[in-house]
């Protein structure tokens, strides 16, 4: 397996494997070069980070519940939309309340389960992103 690519210590950003200095932000990137200050603002920074990544999945984890409950009520009442006629057969009925119910709910809840994915892709992004911020910190002393 390749190595992780390291990130600059201040920017955050992808860093050429042989640079010591970032093209970004162009800081120097030597890890001992950082003092105490700066170490503590970078680990309080990457929790704040962690946080917010943390809430963003929790969102996406309950718009996942709610999606997943309309596709259920959809199906529910994708069912109730057929009825008996004269002649005892099952028909369904387009133009029923049922139906417009049923298309409303898979409407609304493939609208939540593409929001949630998107909130459950971002915050994982940012975790692994934070981590690899992390892994090039200096470690304290």
């Amino acid at each position: 397996m390749a190595a992780p690519r390291k990130r600059c210590l201040n920017c955050g950003k992808a860093l050429p494997r042989a640079a010591s200095f970032c093209p970004h932000c162009h800081i120097e990137n030597d890890p001992s070069l950082v003092d105490e200050e700066s170490r503590f603002a970078l680990r309080r920074m990457a929790r704040s980070g962690l946080l917010k990544a943390q809430k963003k999945r929790d969102a996406g984890m309950a718009l996942l519940v709610v999606g997943s409950l309309l596709a259920v009520i959809g199906i529910v009442f994708l069912f109730l939309s057929y009825r008996y006629n004269v002649l005892h057969v099952r028909v369904f009925i387009p133009k029923s309340l049922e139906f417009v119910v049923c298309c409303v709910s898979f409407a609304l809840g493939g609208a939540s389960l593409i929001a949630s994915s998107a909130l459950l892709l971002s915050a994982h992004a940012r975790k692994s992103e934070i981590r690899q911020i992390l892994k090039g910190a200096p470690k304290e002393k």
